[in-house]
């Protein structure tokens, strides 16, 4: 049996490099993304939904199954929609990966590690605007891990 992978943001530039190399050494893959993905040659499972979205991550475990492990890469990236939009940025990026990590932590109980690349825009600055407006939690997001850990 394939070892079985969840990647979130799997369209995205990282996670579809990521699928592409999991596809390729043989892994299940199950891409997790608001958008439907048409650049693979092995396809991998698309599951469409957004991490905001937690009524749908909650039906999204009865999709999964069994899961080994977990690759969360989906975020909002951009430095200048979180800064026009800062509450609708903590909203994607902290309260997204919360639903993820419950997602993780709830419906696949065979997970055997918890892999996160966070996002880095959250550390940046703007010349105009200057330090960003963000929380201590979305400066050290892995506070978020210590309650799964």
């Amino acid at each position: 049996m394939a070892t079985r992978v969840l990647v979130t943001g799997g369209m995205g530039f990282i996670g579809s490099h990521l699928v592409e190399a999991l596809l390729k050494e043989g892994y299940e893959v199950f891409v997790l993304d608001r958008h439907v993905p048409s650049r693979f040659d092995e396809k991998p499972i698309v599951i469409n939904a957004d991490i905001i979205d937690k009524k749908r991550l909650d039906s999204v475990a009865d999709e999964l199954g069994s899961i080994d492990y977990v690759f969360h890469l989906a975020a909002q990236v951009s430095v200048a929609f979180g800064e026009k939009n800062p509450d609708e940025n903590r909203k994607i990026n902290v309260e997204g990966t919360g639903n993820v990590l419950e997602l993780a932590n709830t419906a696949c109980q065979s997970l055997r590690q918890k892999s996160f690349a966070w996002n880095i825009a959250i550390f940046s600055m703007s010349r105009l605007s200057g330090p960003s407006m963000f929380t201590a939690l979305d400066r050290n997001p892995e506070m978020m891990l210590f309650r799964y850990s």
